[in-house]
């Protein structure tokens, strides 16, 4: 495959009403090599209402006075007047952004970088652009200790993820947000087990989206990436923590560190000209860890028959899903 020099993807990083996680998430991406190369877009989200009126305003000033002192190359924020959520902020600000560039990464903001996450991204954009395969990028892996044993830095699967990711332009425009096939998806069963190969609880998902019970961007585009019959690019050691979960963000330090060890043999590089060196997978794993990442997903099997019935049901407007 030919190679290409590419200049780094430009860095979205959406945002609604916590101040204080999207600090950490700035300082790790101003930490991230290649920051100073990177173009920087900033979504904020507007208010619901009085309640969440004062976090969001506390974003806005605070990225206000970010954008005087970043060390991005550049930097182009977007305040939103109304709440669109997230859904409607990453399929519009994506699309904004990807048509320029051709290509983008993509970090919320409770999620929190390894030194090398830029420069492994935009390696990782470089090599993969081509592969027939290849629908994203993912910074985050699953937790199954097995993946840690794998002889190459990348392995490809059938899940996409929403923590820190990137993708191309001709892949995005692939997507049919609308979704005016879903009626042909909702009672096949050969492509609801396609889509299932990421998880027993994706073509469930989609239904809850469908039916206006969630409000997900991400079940879509992993919807248009099964059906398109291709995968996600997932790292051998993760480059993100989600410090969100906990209600505060307060383990990110600790996380943080975790990362720097995880990613030590890369982060040194400093010729970012170079993106070289790192061993790419090109396929599946193997079918024991497959269906390890698959279990990690989809819990037991116990579990996963649970929500097939329940799916099952639901589509026949029997019982509420």
């Amino acid at each position: 495959m030919e190679k290409r020099n590419h200049m780094n993807a430009p860095v979205i990083v959406f945002t609604y009403n916590r101040p204080d996680h999207l600090k950490k998430t700035l300082e790790a991406l101003e930490h991230a090599e290649g920051a100073d190369i990177s173009e920087l877009y900033l979504f904020a989200d507007g208010y619901k209402g009085e309640k969440d009126r004062q976090q969001v305003l506390a974003v806005h000033d605070y990225l206000r006075e970010y954008e005087k002192r970043s060390l991005f190359a550049g930097v182009h924020a977007v305040y939103s007047e109304r709440n669109r959520g997230l859904a409607e902020s990453v399929i519009d600000g994506v699309g904004s952004v990807i048509g320029k560039y051709g290509r983008v990464i993509v970090v919320e903001d409770d999620l929190v970088v390894s030194d090398d996450f830029l420069n492994y991204m935009n390696a990782a954009l470089d090599h993969y652009e081509d592969h027939p395969d290849a629908w994203a990028v993912s910074g985050w892996s699953p937790d199954v200790p097995e993946i840690g044993a794998l002889s190459t830095d990348t392995f490809l699967w059938y899940r996409s993820s929403s923590w820190g990711w990137a993708t191309w332009l001709d892949r995005w425009q692939m997507i049919d947000w609308s979704m005016k096939e879903y009626p042909k998806f909702r009672f096949s069963v050969r492509k609801r087990r396609k889509m299932n190969r990421g998880g027993a609880d994706m073509a469930d998902m989609l239904d809850m989206q469908m039916q206006g019970k969630i409000h997900s961007w991400a079940i879509r585009f992993a919807y248009a990436e099964s059906m398109n019959d291709k995968l996600t690019v997932f790292p051998r050691e993760t480059r993100v923590v989600n410090c969100g979960r906990d209600g505060s963000g307060t383990n990110c330090h600790d996380e943080r560190e975790n990362l720097k060890s995880a990613t030590s043999s890369h982060s040194k590089q400093k010729d970012l000209g170079n993106r070289e060196g790192y061993n790419w997978g090109e396929t599946l794993p193997g079918r024991k860890l497959d269906r390890k990442i698959y279990r990690a997903y989809s819990g037991s099997r116990r579990h996963c028959l649970k929500w097939r019935i329940k799916s099952i049901l639901n589509r026949m407007g029997i019982r509420k899903f």
